[in-house]
């Protein structure tokens, strides 16, 4: 876990190596904080209905997340007796008073329950290679689903997935409800299964250069959503331009 969450080697970058001066982001486990950090949803509401809005986060699981990664450190200062003498927590790195992170690592979030036309994106579409008339990115890695807070087994229709390089559509990046609102990342209108394939850095780094795009468009023109999907010829011509791949060589 070390050299795999490292951030800065100070020596060999061999995988296997350690160095005094290694700079690594820790935490318990497989870096997942089992605590649930979002609010319900009605909760999250009240808080907006009462002018009081704070993110809709769960201040007591964060705190928990807090503590846990805490103990992971004294856990592992106290009882790693090579690199105990070594070991500290930064706050230069984090930016922190306490050498945690700012943020937590969340490898899922909200999400847009429907896209336009009550579009939601499925695992199913991605391990086909679906094509879209609406493709604005492409991605492929293989599903890796965190249970996170979730405690119960995955069920068998998410075991032993299989994954093909697959495009992601426009009405991904749109919620039905709302008209002017564009989404990337891990909060587009897709299932958890599909989320577990799509949430890297390639994909958001592709899903949000569309919805910027898209953006700019809608600026423009005064365009809904909606419209975008109407006119997506130009936002594919514009990402084309820009150079974003809107294919697989298959």
């Amino acid at each position: 876990v070390w050299t795999y969450r490292r951030s800065f080697t100070n020596g060999s970058r061999s995988y296997s190596s350690l160095n005094s001066g290694d700079v690594s982001l820790q935490n318990w486990g497989a870096q997942d904080s089992p605590f649930y950090l979002f609010l319900p949803v009605e909760d999250a509401m009240a808080q907006v209905k009462a002018g009081q809005w704070a993110g809709g986060i769960n201040l007591t699981a964060l705190q928990l997340s807090e503590e846990r990664a805490y103990g992971w450190y004294w856990f592992y200062k106290n009882n790693n007796t090579d690199a105990s003498p070594y070991l500290s927590m930064l706050q230069y790195e984090g930016g922190t008073n306490n050498g945690l992170s700012k943020l937590p690592y969340l490898r899922d979030t909200r999400r847009s329950a429907h896209g336009l036309g009550g579009f939601r994106m499925l695992q199913s579409q991605l391990a086909n290679s679906e094509k879209f008339d609406d493709t604005i990115a492409i991605g492929y890695y293989n599903v890796d689903t965190h249970l996170g807070h979730c405690t119960n087994p995955l069920p068998p229709y998410m075991q032993n997935t299989t994954i093909n390089p697959y495009y992601l559509p426009f009405r991904a990046l749109t919620a039905d409800k709302v008209d002017n609102l564009l989404v990337a990342g891990k909060t587009m209108a897709q299932s958890l299964h599909a989320n577990s394939a799509t949430r890297l850095h390639p994909e958001e780094w592709g899903t949000g250069m569309s919805a910027g795009i898209a953006a700019v468009m809608m600026a423009e023109h005064g365009y809904s959503t909606a419209q975008v999907l109407d006119n997506i010829a130009s936002l594919q011509s514009r990402l084309k331009a820009a150079g974003q791949p809107l294919e697989w060589d298959l």
